[in-house]
């Protein structure tokens, strides 16, 4: 009885004194909304702009599926998105001395979907990467740049998104 209640004991020690050195994850369950504001770049006439929000959920540590909806001016797009997290990026700037890794998430993003626009509906497609900073456990702000197949709206037209993000 007295070896059990030992072994009990260290394990409780050893149990708690790994588990305060854990951080809790900034990015948990995700809702964000961005808004893609139009941006003129070098060979490129202008970029989508419009409002663009997203519920993610993540089903492991490094990948997260969800829904995204994209308002613009001709239609709407709504899909499925899947999000490719790289935790390398993250590990590389926690070893700068003035930044902490834990905070950013870099990912790389695509959506397949729905477009409606001019009364008709069209498969469409996102893709881009995107980089989150989480300042806290409930907030912080994203900036992603996509490429948008988006028939009746647009042809593979690019998008930058800036803007808050919310953990819960």
């Amino acid at each position: 009885m007295r070896k059990l209640f030992v072994v009990l004991l260290l394990s409780l020690f050893t149990n708690f004194a790994y588990t305060q050195n854990a951080q809790n994850p900034i990015f948990s369950t995700t809702t964000f909304t961005v808004t893609a504001a139009p941006i003129s770049l070098p060979g490129v006439e202008q970029t989508l702009s419009g409002a663009q929000t997203d519920i993610m959920l993540n089903v492991t540590d490094n990948n997260a599926i969800g829904q995204t909806t994209f308002i613009t001016t001709p239609g709407t797009f709504i899909g499925g998105r899947y999000d490719r997290h790289f935790p390398s990026v993250q590990n590389y700037l926690d070893k700068l001395p003035s930044l902490n890794g834990y905070q950013f998430q870099v990912y790389a993003t695509a959506s397949f979907g729905v477009v409606k626009a001019n009364s008709e509906n069209h498969w469409g497609e996102r893709a881009g990467f995107g980089i989150r900073y989480g300042n806290n456990n409930v907030w912080g702000v994203g900036l992603e740049v996509m490429a948008n197949n988006l028939p009746g709206i647009s042809h593979w037209a690019p998008s930058i998104a800036f803007g808050p993000n919310f953990h819960f």
